[in-house]
């Protein structure tokens, strides 16, 4: 006899995704922090930005693993947030048209995609949805 299926999401496969979609939000702030740092222009404020962003999705992901309801809200408001602020500063680069745009906006635009991208893996996915529901416990 098969072993019963669970349709409502692991608790272990969640964590493993959370885990994974922080490290991809990790390194896509270090190319947006490394082409800052090399940049003749750097962008005033981007790199303390981004220390910010990696300590507050670090407090929202430990929330989440230790399954409490904050910790979901925390990560994908953090995640959101610095979601639109790349996408704004893409923007600003653009408008400001100061060095070369096309090498500022490339890591600006791979950094703004990855946390889209993980933050609808985030928000839809059963198994991280199963961290913070007590329903099926």
């Amino acid at each position: 006899m098969a072993p019963p299926r669970h349709h409502h999401g692991s608790i272990r496969t969640g964590r493993i995704m959370v885990v994974v979609c922080c490290l991809f939000i990790v390194l896509a702030d270090a190319l947006v922090f490394r082409e800052d740092k090399t940049n003749a222009y750097p962008l005033p404020g981007t790199q303390l930005v981004i220390a910010i962003s990696v300590v507050w999705l670090a407090a929202g992901a430990a929330g989440l693993i230790m399954r409490r309801p904050w910790g979901r809200y925390l990560l994908l408001t953090v995640i959101y947030i610095f979601c639109v602020t790349f996408f704004i500063t893409a923007i600003i680069v653009v408008a400001s048209g100061e060095g070369e745009v096309a090498a500022r906006l490339k890591p600006l635009s791979v950094t703004t995609i990855i946390y889209l991208v993980i933050s609808l893996v985030l928000t839809h996915l059963k198994n991280v949805r199963r961290l913070t529901s007590r329903t099926w416990d």
